[in-house]
């Protein structure tokens, strides 16, 4: 099974990345021009167009991705440590706070497509309020902030889940020990429950949701469509416009490896932060 669904289709798509595959040879997709590494020569050619495209998009999925942990990390943070002690109301935060998160991509890529409407969205409504002036979000360079702010809203529940989750199971004596010791809010905090305790589950959470946001399709594609901005015109999206709007399955084909590539690098992380420690292991 994993034959057949996994590493057939890997040694295919290595293959095509290697052959100038078009609508004119696809019936017959062995018999397309063998060009070798030139798709990825190309690509890597800022003077050529699928290089100027391949490296923005590039570019664009690196800041997308790194604003949406970047943002994501701090802010689930911030929630856990409110949410990790007893107060009022807190189970309805806590339902609150997972929304965004449980709202399918689709519909809230959609509900910000809708907000950030120039003028008639929500977003320029409130800066009208507030004394600011409209902007063209859905267009031009402000276009990479739009799927930005749609994705840390989105997405950042999930750093929560993480940290919470690994508060809960921090022993309330480790922290009054603490307390007992001259420790404060700030050092426990950091020697207590962020280094050693919820470290790892959280390295783990990057390393997830950096594999996800670069894969991140349909957020961009929801905003905008197959004619994007080319400030947000992420990698996912570049090739599926090369490959089934200008039907250029060679190099669309070769984007795909070299993201696939890209990706191996966290993946390895993840599966190298998943094992068991070898004290663990021991016992």
């Amino acid at each position: 099974m994993l034959v057949v669904f996994y590493a057939w289709p890997a040694v295919v798509s290595i293959y095509i990345s290697l052959t100038k595959l078009n609508v004119f040879y696809l019936a017959n997709w062995l018999s397309a021009p063998f060009v070798g590494l030139g798709n990825f020569t190309s690509l890597f050619n800022p003077e050529t167009p699928f290089g100027h495209d391949f490296l923005g998009s590039l570019e664009a999925a690196g800041i997308f991705t790194g604003c949406a942990i970047g943002f994501g990390v701090p802010l689930g943070l911030l929630a856990a440590v409110a949410l990790n002690r007893k107060m009022r109301g807190r189970a309805v935060f806590r339902v609150l706070f997972i929304l965004p998160y449980a709202i399918p991509i689709y519909v809230s890529a959609l509900i910000w497509r809708f907000m950030l409407i120039q003028k008639t969205g929500l977003v320029d409504h409130i800066a009208s309020v507030v004394g600011g002036s409209g902007t063209y979000w859905l267009i031009g360079p402000n276009a990479i902030w739009a799927i930005v702010m749609a994705n840390v809203w989105a997405s950042w529940p999930f750093f929560y889940l993480f940290a919470l989750a690994s508060m809960q199971g921090v022993p309330t004596e480790i922290y009054e020990a603490a307390a007992m010791d001259g420790a404060g809010g700030v050092a426990s905090f950091a020697r207590i429950t962020l280094q050693p305790l919820i470290k790892r589950p959280m390295v783990i959470a990057i390393i997830l949701s950096f594999i996800f946001h670069f894969n991140n399709f349909t957020t961009p594609f929801v905003m905008f469509g197959t004619t994007p901005p080319s400030s947000a015109d992420t990698l996912p999206l570049s090739i599926y416009l090369y490959g089934f709007n200008l039907e250029n399955f060679g190099v669309a084909t070769a984007m795909s490896v070299l993201s696939m590539v890209v990706l191996m690098v966290p993946v390895l992380f993840y599966l190298r932060s998943s094992r068991p420690s070898r004290d663990l292991a021991r016992r």
